[in-house]
């Protein structure tokens, strides 16, 4: 027979929400476990969240004990409340390479701009690098929505280890899905 587990805070906003948000607000969360080690577990989710779409800021939460215990912070350099560019962040997605690495995916935007963004955590996502913008649009007729990312992690896999990035892409011609990905 399962026993209930007690109730563990993952994580709370962790910054201000800006004007025309709603405060205290986390949405969207998406959780990872590395496949080498189901101590670590890494979330993602949205801070501050507008009602109109996106938030002020993209968190993170990891924890090395199982989810007894968690460390919160900011993807950085995203929105302007972390030091980014954009005004607005969305659609947190993560995952974990064969190596431990952890891979956070985000929705960026300030209009009439839209990127789709990725951030690397070495060191089981208690931190996480610069994003690198697998795509990044200015075009008003174009937004990029609905991300996803995963890794190859396949042990004869050929690509073991190749990170895939996936969205849709409202344009002029429909929404076609579009793909990237890296090996390095």
């Amino acid at each position: 027979e399962a026993q209930a587990l007690p109730a563990v805070e993952v994580s709370r906003e962790t910054i201000q929400a800006a004007t025309g948000a709603q405060p205290r607000t986390q949405v969207e969360p998406h959780i990872a476990v590395d496949p080498n080690n189901p101590q670590i577990v890494v979330a993602v989710v949205q801070q501050g969240r507008f009602p109109d779409g996106g938030s002020t800021a993209l968190g993170y939460a990891a924890s090395h004990d199982g989810g007894q215990t968690w460390v919160a912070g900011d993807l950085p350099q995203l929105t302007v409340a972390t030091g980014g560019p954009f005004e607005r962040g969305s659609d947190p997605a993560v995952a974990f390479g064969p190596d431990g690495s952890v891979y956070a995916q985000t929705l960026v935007f300030t209009d009439p701009r839209s990127a789709v963004a990725v951030q690397r955590s070495d060191d089981g996502g208690l931190t996480f690098g610069a994003p690198v913008l697998t795509q990044d649009d200015s075009d008003p007729s174009v937004f990029n929505d609905k991300n996803w990312i995963a890794v190859d992690t396949f042990a004869t896999s050929p690509h073991r280890g190749r990170v895939y990035s996936a969205w849709d892409q409202g344009n002029t011609v429909g929404q076609p899905i579009l793909l990237r990905f890296s090996d390095d």
